[in-house]
Order: C-alpha cells, then structure tokens, then sequence
C-alpha cells in the first residue's frame, strides 16, 4: 500500500462528508461537520486513506435504527510545545 500525501482543501473533506451522508440522510442518523474560522485551508494528507476513514465512520453510525444526529465540530488545538496549555481531557 503506497500512501501519497498532499494538500487537499478541508471544505472538499465536507463536500465529501455531505455527499457521502446523504446517501442515508432519509433513512438513517443525520451528519453534520462544522469547520472552525480559525483552521488552515488545507491539510496534508493522503486523500484516498482518508476518504475511506471517514466512509467507514459514516456508515458504523448508519446501521443503527434509530434516528439520531451525529456532528464533527473541527478546530485548531494549541501546540502544548510552543508554551501553550493542552486542552483538558474529555469529562475533566
């Protein structure tokens, strides 16, 4: 498997998301992802592996028959090396 990063634009990596969970959107849980002001225009990765990252995030929520919704909120995390303070551990 060869992995082959580059810069791929985050709004894609929505687009993606929502075009992917409307596939289910009328009989399964809703999505929905929400990208911070505050992030880069674009990250570097490999767009293939992601693509299937998230598809497989999408469809474990899509198998439940219950009709939920299910966000991804998206924004910049402080480098704790820089002299900044982490953020707090989820439920501390």
């Amino acid at each position: 498997m060869q992995i082959e990063p580059r810069d791929i634009a985050l709004a894609d990596l929505k687009e993606f998301v929502d075009r992917t969970s409307a596939r289910w959107r009328s009989r399964k849980p809703r999505f929905s992802v929400d990208l911070d002001g505050s992030l880069p225009t674009h990250v570097r990765t490999d767009p293939q592996r992601l693509q299937q990252v998230l598809k497989n995030l999408l469809a474990n929520p899509s198998s439940s028959p219950t009709r939920a919704a299910y966000s991804c909120a998206c924004h910049t995390v402080q480098d704790r090396a820089a002299g900044q303070q982490a953020l707090p551990a989820p439920g501390g």
